[in-house]
């Protein structure tokens, strides 16, 4: 499973980019994802609103410190 709470990150990478320009950049992505995908048998991908991401985020910032 992966999660994230960059919403347009997960759009882009389940093909629902409003962005035009941002497009090759998705299908990047995309093309790692499916790499990715060839290893496992599936992948989750799930949209989480940031209010709702805080443990994440305490975890995150504590790493980078």
């Amino acid at each position: 499973h992966i999660f994230g709470d960059n919403q347009s990150v997960i759009m882009g990478i389940n093909k629902q980019v409003k962005a035009k320009k941002l497009a090759a950049y998705y299908q990047k992505v995309r093309d790692i994802f499916y790499r990715i995908l060839s290893y496992t048998k599936s992948i989750y991908l799930k949209w989480i609103p940031r209010e709702e991401n805080t443990v994440a985020d305490a975890l995150c910032r504590e790493g980078v410190v």
